[in-house]
């Protein structure tokens, strides 16, 4: 029932720092610059999903150092008390509030209507290829001739990824931006795994300065 085309935008910054190549932290502090930037365009009503709760915890140690925390309510899964249900409802109280999420935040998290106007994807959801149960299942797949990238890495993460996705738009009023820091989503030969998962939206791939004021434009 949702029209995607006039209710999402979905913009990936061509100037952040490689998040495979370059130093992590430089990564968390673009990640960091974009949030400050966003929530200004999106008076808050922001969730933002990382896929470990060390990027969380860096990030949010960056952006309570930098955000006016008299304007803006900052709730972190894990570090803000309360269970999810809670931080969820928190987010909606407060006007201007912006939510860091891990794990359990990518699915089953519902925030329809104006409380939720931009949500942030930090980095497509691989799962980390030391996690145990990923490994046994790499290993088993490897030994079948088979290839773990393809056949259990990627539609893990397509899925996770939709499930993300869906946060956004959950009624037909609804109206917000997709913000994917992580460029793989276009530059990787199997980004287009992730884009043809989601609903057909505008895509803009493009400096973080002129996606800002894309969504600025745009809402």
């Amino acid at each position: 029932p949702f029209s995607y085309q006039d209710q999402v935008q979905l913009l990936v910054p061509d100037d952040f720092p490689d998040i495979i190549k370059d130093d992590l932290d430089d990564f968390i502090y673009a990640t960091c610059e974009a949030i400050l930037s966003l929530a200004e365009v999106t008076k808050g009503r922001m969730l933002v999903l990382f896929t470990s709760y060390d990027m969380l915890r860096k990030s949010h140690r960056i952006l309570k150092e930098t955000m006016d925390l008299n304007e803006y309510m900052l709730i972190a899964q894990g570090i803000s008390s309360g269970s999810r249900s809670r931080l969820k409802k928190n987010f909606q109280t407060f006007e201007q509030a912006v939510l860091l999420g891990t794990r359990s935040f990518w699915g089953g998290v519902d925030i329809p209507g104006d409380d939720l106007s931009c949500l942030m994807i930090v980095r497509l959801p691989f799962q980390p290829p030391n996690h145990p149960v990923y490994e046994a299942k790499a290993d088993y797949l490897k030994e079948e001739g088979g290839n773990a990238f393809f056949e259990l890495a990627l539609p893990n993460a397509v899925l996770r990824f939709k499930q993300g996705f869906g946060r956004l738009i959950r009624s037909t009023s609804d109206r917000g931006i997709v913000f994917v820091c992580d460029a793989r989503i276009i530059k990787a030969r199997y980004g287009k795994y992730f884009t043809e998962s989601i609903p057909d939206v505008p895509i803009t791939h493009d400096s973080t300065y002129a996606l800002i004021k894309k969504a600025e434009e745009w809402f």
